[in-house]
């Protein structure tokens, strides 16, 4: 079974929450604690999510691998 470590650098698609509102972000997957969820968008910004806002992590196919 993978483990959280296995999808770091990975594409993803992460859907999260505030108020009533859903957001999807796109990007790679740069790091994960037990507050935050951090990604690297296309522009090179890093979004970090709280871990309680963070609803649905999507792991891109292994072709959409971004080297760093």
């Amino acid at each position: 079974m993978a483990q959280i470590p296995d999808f770091m650098g990975r594409r993803v698609q992460l859907w999260s929450r505030s108020g009533a509102h859903e957001y999807k972000d796109e990007g790679t997957l740069r790091a994960v604690t037990d507050r935050w969820v951090i990604i690297e968008n296309d522009d090179g910004e890093w979004l970090l999510f709280p871990i309680v806002a963070v609803r649905l992590v999507k792991v891109m196919p292994e072709t959409h691998r971004t080297k760093r």
